[in-house]
């Protein structure tokens, strides 16, 4: 090779090395270090957090594409509180992988407004959009927004070992994946848990691109309420492929089944829908699925109950295995396991709630039981089967170490009805505050009167 060719040579492998972009890793343990990270980045870049809480209050822009995971050696998740990002230039990709994130805690009293974790509302292309690892928690509104005019194109949405939970608290007329104008070719949902939510999990209106939605050993608990979108709402794209796959989705966050319907292959198109070995359990309605399914194996269950606290998921038949997030503790061998039945005297006087709820509990679990009295009862005790009084608080808490009955007493309440006598033949309406029960007042109730005459009436 003459000295020309390889001076040729050693320029053109300068300028392509010159040309290459080198990801670069940023290590982060400071508020200050993590926010000028976040400014200074380059495509491609990694910041790596550390272990600690890092309170953004804010919005932050992703305009280049980036990983952002917490450091291997730390031993809880760095926590981001108080986040969220807005994806609005194209061809960029986001990654999170071990954080925490959120808003607002679960105890907050009012739910901060307008709070969505990822808004990507304008007409770009992400390639990759991935969510690893991760706890996102306490958006008021929505986890994804994606519901412009003009909303993005992404290419793959990977949401892999997550704990996605109380959201939509502060507006459940969203869904936690709010994406309903987004053109969305894959999304996979894999070892997932998605847990008290009152918005719905997945909405879109896409009609004019297909989209591969899959749900392999997820579990949706708990979530939609009156007022919110359905559990997965999507339009049947030509071409799409929707699977739930070794999934569980049960249980209504308010106990109400008219939007835990999953709406698939809504518009008759050629779509396949899949639900294969997978668990749809309490407060479905009748009609589970609205649209035809390719594969349809069920699991059928008689009666599922869980425990957020323990990640305790247990089932009836009781030997039902693999299905749902890993993480879960499915049907676990209880030795003697203790039942517990809860009653109300007299029947319909209250209502009562236990938790953990389970159809089965080990010996000497913690219980936790509360009650609240319908209209013209008054609580009294909780008793035993053998009548003995265990407490007079609203509340009450005990470990259970054999088969118990436990019965809420309550005294019934004098009610009166209330009678408005009007005089004039062009009497205007009388207000009532509180109002009326069934046109009952319970005996000691303060009731408000204020006239609302009519133009000609003077009172």
């Amino acid at each position: 090779m003459s000295m020309r060719s390889k001076l040729f040579l050693i320029m053109l492998g300068c300028l392509m090395l010159a040309s290459k972009v080198v990801a670069t890793e940023h290590y982060v343990a400071t508020l200050t270090e993590l926010n000028t990270a976040l400014t200074n980045y380059a495509a491609g870049d990694v910041i790596i957090v550390a272990e600690g809480t890092y309170g953004i209050n804010g919005t932050k822009t992703i305009t280049k594409s980036l990983t952002i995971k917490a450091d291997p050696l730390a031993t809880t998740k760095p926590v981001l509180s108080q986040v969220m990002f807005s994806m609005n230039t194209t061809d960029v990709s986001f990654e999170l992988d071990g954080l925490e994130l959120y808003w607002d805690l679960e105890d907050a009293v009012t739910p901060t407004a307008s709070r969505y974790f990822i808004s990507a509302t304008s007409a770009i292309t992400i390639p990759n959009l991935i969510l690893k690892n991760s706890e996102i928690h306490g958006y008021g509104r929505s986890l994804l927004r994606s519901d412009n005019n003009n909303a993005a194109t992404i290419t793959n949405l990977v949401v892999d070992n997550c704990l996605i939970h109380d959201m939509g608290r502060e507006s459940n007329g969203y869904s936690i994946f709010a994406v309903k104008t987004a053109k969305i070719a894959t999304a996979l949902f894999k070892n997932t848990t998605i847990y008290n939510a009152k918005n719905g999990f997945w909405y879109s209106e896409v009609t004019t691109a297909p989209i591969a939605l899959t749900l392999e050993n997820t579990s949706i608990l708990k979530t939609t309420a009156a007022g919110s979108k359905l559990n997965i709402n999507t339009n049947a794209n030509p071409g799409s492929v929707y699977t739930i796959k070794n999934s569980i989705i049960s249980d209504s966050y308010d106990a109400t089944s008219a939007n835990m319907v999953l709406k698939l292959n809504s518009n008759g198109t050629t779509v396949l829908a899949h639900v294969d070995n997978s668990i749809l359990g309490n407060h479905f309605p009748a009609t589970k699925i609205t649209g035809s399914l390719t594969t349809n194996t069920e699991v059928a269950v008689s009666a599922l109950s869980f425990d957020f606290a323990s990640l305790t998921l247990q089932t009836t038949p009781n030997t039902i295995t693999g299905i749902g997030d890993p993480r879960w503790n499915l049907n676990p061998v209880i030795a003697a396991p203790k039942m517990l039945t809860t009653q109300t005297s007299p029947e319909g006087a209250g209502v009562v709630t236990v938790a953990p709820t389970k159809s089965q509990y080990a010996d000497g679990e913690l219980v936790k039981l509360s009650q609240v009295r319908n209209f013209g009862y008054s609580f009294k005790h909780w008793q035993n089967a053998a009548g003995t009084v265990l407490s007079t608080q609203s509340d009450y808490e005990f470990n259970i170490t054999e088969d118990t009955q436990i019965t809420a007493v309550y005294e019934t309440i004098q009610t009166y009805a209330l009678t408005i006598a009007k005089t004039g033949s062009q009497w205007g309406e009388v207000a009532l505050n509180p109002a009326p029960v069934d046109g009952k007042y319970e005996t000691g109730t303060v009731v408000t009167l204020s006239v609302v005459p009519n133009a000609v009436t003077t009172f």
